[in-house]
């Protein structure tokens, strides 16, 4: 399965694919929310998509909200992580569409675990 992973952090971005990858998955990385849409214009077979809230040029919200406006990625699982939100925030986020919430650092039982349940 082919999952993106978009986070600003590189030490982040190369955990989360070293995750993906050791459970049997590629992983392709995006720094940014922009390059999330460019991956997702090219590539038709993006499974999931691991985003961060807080990044530069198009926040991870603003991302959510492209991509469930979109028919055709309308219904991509979509695994939001942040260090800094509150319940309200969580609660908000799943609100926005996102499919579940991951606090950092994640633990990689858990991404796999949630992994395991889209594949």
């Amino acid at each position: 399965m082919k999952i993106i992973i978009a986070d600003d952090d590189e030490l982040t971005r190369k955990f989360l694919s070293a995750i993906i990858t050791n459970a049997g998955h590629k992983a392709i990385e995006a720094e940014t929310g922009k390059d999330v849409l460019k991956i997702l214009e090219k590539d038709k077979n993006i499974r999931l998509l691991v985003t961060d809230v807080i990044m530069p040029t198009m926040t991870g919200k603003e991302v959510v909200k492209k991509i469930r406006r979109s028919r055709k990625w309308k219904e991509l699982p979509i695994i939001m992580i942040s260090g800094m939100v509150s319940c309200r925030d969580i609660y908000n986020l799943l609100e926005l569409g996102v499919t579940w919430f991951l606090a950092k650092p994640v633990e990689s039982d858990s991404l796999t675990e949630l992994i395991e349940r889209i594949s």
